[in-house]
């Protein structure tokens, strides 16, 4: 579907055109579900190691016991003791897509040079995987903290705000540090404008 629509826009439209509808591309190609066992591939792995690093960090909290069983944190503060759950829906990147589509976003929010969308490309994942790990970790914190019943939807609640505003913050941030980094003499379209009338 990707490779028609970007033809039948570079066919209509030319280059430039392309090059300013690539957030749309891209919107469409997150749009796209894949399967079952593509995506257990890519988010097993992950996934594991999230889930690893959240119990770590939620057990070195002051006095904090955290056991990881399955899907689901099992944790003891004193005399109070309860359970994260998770639950198998939710324990991985539920939110992967909408981190990556807040990204695409802020990164097209205005015109950059091809290295910066680059470098922003291999950075996504990274801040992905963050995002992902600040979102278990502040479920795990509204629940211990705020003793919240593990079937109440709160701690999901205010775990995905914290992590949905933690993207954005992080996405403009590594965007307002590469725009620091090099001061550009030329705008992106006027060089590419003159490249057109250079060959015309």
């Amino acid at each position: 579907m990707l490779p028609v629509l970007a033809g039948v826009v570079l066919a209509v439209g030319g280059w430039r055109t392309l090059k300013r509808c690539l957030p749309m591309l891209l919107l469409v190609g997150l749009s796209i579900p894949v399967g079952q066992r593509i995506y257990a591939r890519l988010i097993i792995a992950p996934e594991t190691h999230t889930l690893s690093a959240t119990r770590f960090v939620l057990d070195q909290l002051p006095g904090v016991e955290v056991e990881l069983r399955g899907p689901d944190f099992h944790f003891t503060r004193g005399q109070q003791a309860g359970t994260i759950a998770l639950g198998e829906p939710r324990r991985g990147a539920t939110l992967a897509v909408a981190f990556l589509v807040i990204g695409v976003f802020v990164v097209f929010a205005r015109i950059r040079p091809f290295w910066q969308v680059a470098l922003m490309a291999m950075a996504a994942g990274p801040i992905v995987l963050l995002c992902n790990l600040l979102r278990l970790l502040s479920w795990g914190m509204v629940t211990i903290y705020g003793g919240a019943d593990p079937t109440s939807a709160v701690p999901r609640g205010v775990a995905a705000v914290v992590s949905l505003a933690a993207a954005y913050a992080l996405f403009a941030l590594a965007c307002g540090i590469l725009s620091t980094l090099v001061i550009e003499t030329e705008d992106d379209d006027d060089v590419f404008e003159q490249e057109e009338v250079a060959r015309a």
